[in-house]
């Protein structure tokens, strides 16, 4: 038989066939097509593996590249840019004569970016570094950092000095940057009470960050927390610039690639006069500081339209402390002070009104037609209830008493029995005084455009049944005539008490800004409220006010003293409007604890000089009263 050819050349293949009795066989012709069937298996089983690794690399490609591949390229860009944000310039604060009380002043404040911070020990020796150029604690910072690492941004320190933040430009510590803000600086000019009525910026409170964010502002912002800075916040703040910049790979600034400057707060135009204002707390110190005395308030407003004029609260304080970030050991003297002058009384101070009510009771009874002007009955030192007597202020009365009369002297047994009338009157009752009381405002607050005015209270039969579980009484009512009980007024609502006699009977809407158009309501009638207004003026001319007639400027008024503690001092009251003819003021003053009528009366006669005077007191545009 001839050799078959091997695919190797020669005869090898035919040399190696076995061999069998002498005879080949055909197995390894078998053999051999099992062998190349397998590796022709193998290499198509290869083929169809990378074919498709091949096909899943390319479709996944496309997947990143069709599906995810705007959202990659964003990731990209932010690493590339950033946002940087200008905050814009507060706007200020003036008084009705333009005097500046608040604006702005640079400030350098030191921040770090937690994402762009090093890690581990290159953190530690960052920290170590800016607790050597900043001069603060290491334990501090680091302290800072941590408590902020979830924040888009923690604020290390505020104010730091000019070569401190130059310090920071050259170390060019990576994460860690400055930012130049404009911190508030108030021009009080002796007017501590402006405190309470401007109030002051601060860092937003941990648990509104998250709301504050919502509403566009950062967790390192500074907003107005009290007083008109919070109660016109929106206006004041403007709308901030921002920026995006391009940064390198350790975060820093390269260049500006598109910028929105920052629109600059409106400024702020306040009704109120700061130097009379200084005035007044000038005149309180100086007349209560001898008695003893510390607390007192004074709220004047512009009886046509509610514009107000003065809003003293006594004593008070400076708020730069808190506009510059107060430390414990100041804040604790303050709140330890028992004067409390961080209290804004002139709002939200609730005290007996005292006789200072009684034009309002008179005029409700003029409104109801159960008495006239002439109207009269016969003071002889008090009334008797049963076995109870209820004094007049003057041993032995006032004798025959009308109308005028009982403003004018303050007569209490004339309001008894207009108010709770007796076996031959039956009197206004206790729900049409408090409805008139409620026609003027009182138990409600009057809509103050600054936060933190109290309502006041006005008491009812119900009550007092719910809360001492006892009836009402005649004898109550009788207390309520004159203003005590359970009546509570601020000097806030006893000056707008005092407008609607001064204006004519209407009732008007006190407001901070100078050129703000409020709403009035109609109380009384002109006919009712020119009654009631003449005899106010006759508590000047001939009664319990009558050392007010020597100022220059004529004035209509009503005194009070009222009764809080059986063991301490009433409290004073005065409340009025000037001049008679043509008013621009009405005005409440309350000294607490004030005894009798007198202090109260010294103030109001300090205020008037210092309003009508021929040339206005002038305050200087003075620094920080603080160190």
């Amino acid at each position: 038989m001839k050799p078959l050819p091997s695919i190797f050349g020669g005869d090898a293949l035919h040399d190696r066939l076995p061999e069998r009795g002498g005879v080949m066989t055909d197995r390894p012709d078998r053999e051999l097509g099992c062998r190349t069937h397998t590796i022709l298996w193998r290499s198509r089983l290869m083929i169809f593996v990378m074919g498709f690794v091949l096909c899943f690399v390319i479709s996944k490609t496309g997947v990143l590249t069709i599906s995810t591949g705007t959202e990659l390229r964003a990731l990209a860009e932010a690493n590339r840019t950033m946002s940087q944000v200008t905050p814009s310039p507060r706007g200020t604060i003036t008084d009705r004569k333009g005097v500046v009380l608040a604006e702005n002043e640079p400030s350098f404040q030191v921040f770090a970016q937690p994402s762009a911070l090093p890690k581990a020990a290159e953190l530690d020796v960052l920290i170590s570094r800016l607790s050597e150029v900043l001069k603060l604690p290491a334990s501090g910072i680091k302290t800072a950092i941590d408590k902020g690492h979830l924040r888009d941004t923690v604020r290390i320190v505020d104010d730091i000095p000019y070569e401190a933040a130059l310090g920071l430009f050259v170390a060019d510590l990576p994460g860690i940057h400055v930012e130049t803000v404009s911190r508030r600086r108030y021009l009080l000019g002796g007017a501590l009470s402006l405190s309470h009525l401007l109030g002051y910026t601060g860092a937003i409170p941990e648990d509104d960050v998250a709301s504050y964010k919502k509403q566009g502002y950062r967790s390192i912002d500074w907003i107005g927390r009290t007083g008109l800075e919070k109660a016109y916040e929106s206006i004041l703040r403007g709308t901030y610039g921002v920026a995006t910049v391009e940064v390198d790979a350790r975060g820093k600034p390269r260049r500006i690639l598109e910028a929105n400057e920052p629109v600059p707060g409106q400024n702020v135009e306040l009704a109120v006069d700061a130097a009379w204002t200084a005035s007044i707390e000038a005149a309180m110190k100086k007349l209560l500081e001898p008695s003893g005395r510390t607390r007192a308030a004074f709220v004047a407003i512009d009886p046509k339209n509610g514009a107000v004029r003065a809003l003293v609260s006594y004593p008070g304080f400076d708020n730069n402390s808190f506009a510059k970030g107060i430390d414990s050991e100041t804040y604790k003297k303050l709140i330890d002070d028992p004067s409390n002058p961080l209290f804004a009384r002139a709002i939200a101070g609730e005290y007996p009104s005292g006789s200072i009510i009684k034009p309002l009771f008179a005029a409700a009874g003029l409104t109801e037609k159960i008495i006239t002007p002439s109207w009269a009955v016969q003071s002889t030192g008090g009334v008797w209830l049963g076995n109870r007597f209820f004094p007049d202020w003057k041993a032995g009365g006032h004798g025959y008493t009308d109308m005028r009369r009982a403003i004018a002297w303050s007569v209490n047994t004339y309001f008894y029995i207009l108010g709770g009338g007796n076996e031959a009157f039956k009197g206004l009752g206790l729900e049409t005084l408090m409805k008139y009381a409620k026609l003027a405002g009182l138990s409600e607050v009057t809509g103050l455009d600054m936060p933190g005015e109290a309502n006041g209270f006005l008491p009812t039969k119900e009550w007092k049944q719910d809360t001492k579980g006892e009836p009402w009484y005649i004898g109550d009512t009788y207390n309520v005539s004159i203003g005590q009980g359970d009546i509570l007024v601020t000097p806030l609502q006893m000056a707008r008490l005092a407008a609607i006699f001064a204006n004519g009977g209407n009732l008007v809407m006190p407001h901070l800004l100078e050129n703000e158009t409020t709403d009035t309501k109609r109380v009384f009638s002109e006919e009712v409220a020119g009654e009631v207004r003449s005899a106010m003026r006759a508590t000047v001319t001939e009664g319990s006010a009558m050392r007010l007639s020597a100022l220059p400027v004529t004035s209509a008024g009503k005194t009070g003293t009222a009764q809080w503690s059986a063991s301490k001092d009433p409290h004073a009251w005065y409340i009025g409007f000037a001049p008679y003819d043509n008013p621009e003021i009405a005005y409440a003053v309350i000294v607490e604890e004030g005894g009798e009528r007198g202090l109260a009366l010294s103030i109001t006669e300090a205020a008037l000089k210092a309003y009508f005077a021929p040339e206005a007191p002038k305050v200087e545009a003075a620094p920080s009263l603080t160190p």
